[in-house]
């Protein structure tokens, strides 16, 4: 059984930007700022969401504080922090 495809035709700027239909940002909440992937395959391309971690809803809240940061940098930067001061102290935190 064949899938059934619907074909939106969309313009390259000369910046290589494209807008995604508005139908197509609001069936698969793509806002500003959303981050996507574009995979190469033998059929041509296929943009997909990426998938965020569980903070990507503190960037509204904590802009003020983190203005134009990595989250994933930051939460990284974090997480070795964390497992150091807890590696001083003797805790395992492996799990």
């Amino acid at each position: 059984m064949m899938s059934s495809r619907k074909v939106y035709e969309v313009t390259i700027t000369s910046k290589g930007q494209m807008v995604i239909p508005k139908q197509l940002r609001e069936q698969y909440n793509l806002k500003r700022g959303t981050r996507v992937r574009v995979i190469v395959g033998g059929d041509g391309l296929l943009i997909k969401p990426s998938s965020e971690g569980p903070w990507v809803g503190l960037r509204g809240m904590m802009k003020d504080v983190w203005g134009d940061a990595d989250l994933d940098k930051l939460i990284g930067e974090a997480k070795r922090s964390l497992f150091k001061v807890k590696h001083l102290h003797g805790r395992n935190i492996r799990r």
